[in-house]
């Protein structure tokens, strides 16, 4: 029995003694040679896994078990076996069983990355509406009771409030410690927040002191203000670089400043930022990384400032606060539910992409469908008024639907709105297998109501937002589930709803004119233009008035 083990995706000959002790976070490859029937060697090949390994060493102890099969030229195939699971005839390969150790012999081919100690880092924060984050020393002698401190600890996130300060500071800086943990820390941090008088021993040892021997009283060092912050952009000139500062307007830094194509260096005195845009060339950055340091030393500056590199998208919570209104406010629909997220996902973009309109532009190439012919249109009007039971007929005015007058149906104003109950018969279902029924037996006529709102072309929504809120609620009170309603827009009428009309349907422009009492001196006639319609079938046959008498609108074809 031969064994290898994988180390750094090789694998490495085990000594004799070693077979059988298996490190958990190790793979190996074992081989049994042995003499078969016909006199000739024979191999089998086994590669062993262990519950802690690594990715790399599971892939490569398969893939090194094959080339194994394939240099000896064996027919056999390659079994795996996995901590814990191993079959008889693994097994039987140690006389004296197998045992497993914790921990790993060999190193993983990856690269193994080191936790980094934290920089503890401490901010003072000023001001309410909007709240800017100064780094200050890290000394206890900073707290100040009149202000809010932010001590960033690397898993631990501090917000101490002193006595003085303001509520709205409060609030907004531990805000701030709410992105820095969900943007920088992936949710892993802990949020720590306390008034004055209630600190946390983690706080103390931070600055390792004894809270005893600590006398917090305000500072003359908090009175100084922060430093406006100065923006420069990189640029590349004939043979030289370019530092030129940028202007910002009213004193206002927004991050609409900041260009994609460019790279910005923010210099606040006690931080400086190099902001690399997405779109920025990789000579410009190299520079700008440079360009930094040098600003960096041409200033006296504390001993904890700190060079830090942004980049577009991920830039740091500090870094936005230094600009006006730069708030990342994550869209949330609460109309969608949990089914609905889990089915379609929680990015509105890649949704609103699935969902845009389709445009079909075949039925542009298919020849026209064939007019229907008189006799179909009267047959299937007459179908539709026959089961038609009563129809009603409301028009707004006034911001209130009231009855229209009988004289005035089949007449449409472009600036008004109309609704019409229609009722309709629905007749019974016969019981299944039974052609003849006694009338006595029949079950009673149900009904069915539909409410048609027609919308003129010249109309404002306020109609169906009126109907919404008003009449349909009441319709829905006295019908139920019995109601439907359609909404109807001009000249896009359905032919059911035109039938109602029997050919009687005129669309004027303007408003109705409203509130004239019976017998009242009539109005003086004026000369009136109308277009005769009807596409593909004498059911959708319209009277449409035109703006003003003119020659041009007449067609040979109309």
């Amino acid at each position: 029995v031969s064994c290898w083990e994988i180390e750094n995706f090789l694998p490495n000959a085990v000594e004799e003694a070693l077979i059988g002790k298996f490190y958990q976070a190790d793979c190996y490859i074992l081989l049994k040679t042995f003499i078969d029937e016909s006199s000739s060697l024979s191999w089998k090949i086994w590669y062993w896994i262990g519950n802690d390994a690594t990715l790399d060493k599971k892939a490569c102890s398969a893939i090194h078990a094959v080339n194994l099969r394939n240099l000896l030229g064996a027919d056999c195939r390659t079994i795996r076996q996995e901590q814990g699971d191993e079959d008889e005839d693994f097994l039987a390969l140690f006389e004296s069983g197998i045992s497993y150790i914790a921990g790993g012999r060999t190193a993983s081919g990856f690269y193994t990355v080191e936790d980094m100690e934290p920089e503890l880092r401490l901010y003072r924060a000023t001001g309410t509406q909007s709240v800017h984050m100064e780094r200050c020393p890290l000394l206890v002698e900073m707290l100040d009771p009149r202000h809010v401190f932010l001590l960033d600890a690397g898993q631990k996130i501090f917000v101490w409030n002193g006595s003085k300060s303001n509520l709205v500071t409060r609030t907004k800086s531990r805000l701030i410690a709410e992105k820095i943990n969900k943007n920088e820390r992936k949710g892993s941090a802990e949020i720590i927040q306390f008034s004055q008088g209630k600190e946390t021993f983690d706080f103390w040892k931070v600055f390792g002191v004894s809270p005893e021997n600590v006398q917090i009283k305000p500072t003359p060092l908090s009175d100084i203000p922060p430093a406006d912050p100065r923006l420069y952009r990189v640029g590349l000139g004939k043979g030289y670089l370019e530092l030129p500062q940028v202007h910002i307007p009213k004193n206002r830094l927004v991050n609409s400043l900041l260009d994609t194509k460019c790279v910005y260096i923010l210099d606040c005195i006690t931080d400086v930022f190099v902001w690399i845009g997405k779109k920025s060339t990789r000579l410009v950055r190299a520079a700008a990384l440079k360009l930094a340091q040098e600003l960096h030393d041409m200033i006296d500056r504390p001993e904890f400032v700190t060079i830090y590199r942004c980049l577009e998208g991920t830039e740091p919570q500090i870094f936005k606060t230094k600009f006006v209104g730069w708030d990342d406010v994550l869209p949330v629909d609460y109309t969608r539910t949990s089914e609905s997220i889990t089915r379609r996902g929680a990015d509105l973009k890649v949704i609103m992409e699935k969902d845009k309109m389709q445009t079909d532009l075949s039925a542009l190439f298919m020849p026209r469908q064939p007019p229907m012919t008189e006799e179909e249109a009267e047959q299937l009007s007459t179908d539709w008024n026959e089961d038609l039971d009563g129809m009603e007929s409301f028009v707004l005015e006034n911001k209130k639907f009231v009855r229209l007058p009988d004289e005035e149906l089949g007449v449409f104003y472009t600036e008004d709105c109309y609704v019409f109950l229609c009722r309709y018969w629905v007749p019974p279902e016969l019981p299944e297998g039974e052609e003849e029924v006694d009338e006595e037996d029949l079950p009673e006529d149900e009904f069915k109501c539909i409410v048609y709102f027609w919308q003129g072309r010249d109309a404002s929504n306020m109609g169906w937002l009126t109907f919404t809120f008003s009449l349909q609620k009441k319709f829905q009170t006295l019908f139920g589930d019995k109601l439907e309603v359609v909404r109807q827009h001009q000249q896009q009428e359905n032919l059911k709803f035109l039938s109602h009309f029997k050919r009687k349907f005129i669309i004027r422009t303007g408003r109705r004119p409203a509130g004239r009492p019976a017998g009242s001196e009539k109005v003086k006639p004026t000369t009136e233009f109308f277009q005769l319609r009807a596409n593909g079938s004498p059911i959708a046959t319209r009277c449409i008035q035109l703006e003003k008498p003119d020659a041009t609108w007449l067609c040979p074809r109309f």
